[in-house]
């Protein structure tokens, strides 16, 4: 997924608050003297008395306290939560004012806590990149839900806060994927997909957008989705990388192995040392060759193989920096000669031919010498130890077996 780190959005919103009810009177004398934890105290009493919680004034009241709270100090993420209850007491006045007595003034107060919880909103999604923390993308998504919430609260005067927000160069595409991307960095899949599907919906949007919407949908196995979404994407950016990579992995995972790799020679004439794209290739070179060797078509299977080896190879000679994309590449590699070295065991031990021998040694000594190169890699992989030994056993290196065997072993007890 594509970092991305934002800028605040600068906006001074002005309006009238006035009262007309003096029933709260002594909360709000505070909040005018700017006392604004007396108030707050006094605003709290008040919302739960019987007499006066079902009031829309009360919960007026609280939405102005708590706003100038969150404004008070943005860079405590306190700011957020009284944003929050703003948000939500506002919410509840407007629920309770059937005669729309404190209607405009509770507009206003909304207006001035869109901006704030943006705001707040994108110095947690800073704070979340560059720190790599989950709190901070957290208190990220529910200022931007919040933000949204507002925008739906807001009715007709919602075009007063697009106005504004769009004079300060920020679109509602690009808050739906802060608020996307937050979500996707804790964890919130549903969420995630509720943003990112609005970019998708659009037609319009970013690219990093659609491209983390489809990984969440590969992820689920909705993989015609997932193809919908990147063939537009693909219109939307024809030379995207991103997007690029993504179509990749979508064609993989849904079978279109022969447009993948016409795609991928296309965009490797310019970018001829692409790891990822050569990766791709040999991926999806290999599959191929694995369909061809379930129709049991030997010439295109070896075809194929070949043509895989030769793309791991290219990318391997690239040095990636990237040790998960240098262990599958070595891997991958290891498992293309690994499976057609026990094939050929296999038939060796019924035919004991020396060509059959001569193969399966051979291969599995290609494998062996990758595996070794993933291991350095990632030491502690099961699954490849178990590989390896099994490999070593049949090249009758009992004492790289035995290691194996006691490594395996105890790592199982860990």
């Amino acid at each position: 997924m594509k970092k991305t780190i934002v800028f605040l959005v600068f906006i001074t919103l002005s309006f009238n608050i006035s009262s007309q009810d003096t029933k709260r009177s002594t909360a709000y004398n505070y909040f005018k003297e700017g006392d604004l934890v007396k108030a707050k105290e006094l605003i709290d009493e008040v919302c739960v008395n019987a007499e006066t919680s079902n009031e829309a004034k009360t919960w007026y009241f609280k939405g102005l306290i708590y706003k100038e709270l969150a404004k008070k100090d943005q860079n405590s993420m306190q700011s957020d939560l009284m944003a929050d209850e703003s948000v939500k007491a506002i919410s509840k006045s407007l629920s309770l004012d059937k005669d729309k007595i404190y209607y405009q003034d509770a507009m206003n107060v909304l207006l001035n806590i869109a901006v704030l919880v943006y705001n707040n909103g994108v110095l947690r999604y800073n704070h979340g990149i560059q720190y790599k923390d989950d709190e901070s993308f957290k208190n990220a998504l529910m200022d931007f839900d919040n933000y949204f919430e507002i925008f739906k609260l807001l009715g007709d005067n919602k075009t007063i806060l697009e106005d504004a927000m769009l004079k300060n160069g920020v679109d509602e595409l690009v808050i739906f994927y802060y608020a996307g991307y937050s979500a996707d960095m804790i964890k919130n899949t549903e969420k995630a997909k509720y943003y990112y599907s609005k970019i998708y919906l659009s037609k319009k949007g970013m690219p990093q957008g659609y491209s983390n919407y489809c990984e969440i949908l590969l992820n689920e196995g909705n993989k015609d989705e997932a193809l919908k979404v990147v063939e537009q994407a693909k219109i939307l950016w024809p030379a995207d990388n991103d997007i690029e990579l993504m179509k990749l992995k979508v064609y993989q995972q849904t079978g279109k192995n022969n447009v993948l790799t016409d795609d991928i020679e296309k965009a490797l004439i310019s970018d001829p040392n692409n790891v990822n794209l050569l990766s791709a290739l040999a991926e999806a070179y290999d599959k191929i060759s694995f369909e061809y060797k379930n129709q049991k078509d030997q010439a295109n299977y070896k075809i194929f193989r070949e043509k895989a080896e030769t793309n791991y190879i290219k990318a391997i000679d690239q040095y990636p920096t990237d040790q998960n994309i240098a262990y599958n590449l070595n891997y991958n590699l290891g498992v293309l000669y690994f499976n057609p070295a026990v094939d050929a065991y296999n038939v060796y031990i019924e035919r004991q031919s020396e060509e059959l021998e001569i193969f399966y040694k051979d291969f599995f000594n290609k494998a062996i010498v990758r595996f070794e190169k993933a291991r350095k890699i990632k030491p502690e992989n099961i699954e490849l130890l178990d590989m390896m030994m099994r490999v070593y056993l049949i090249l009758e290196n009992e004492d790289k077996a035995l290691e194996l065997k006691e490594k395996i072993t105890e790592l199982k007890k860990q």
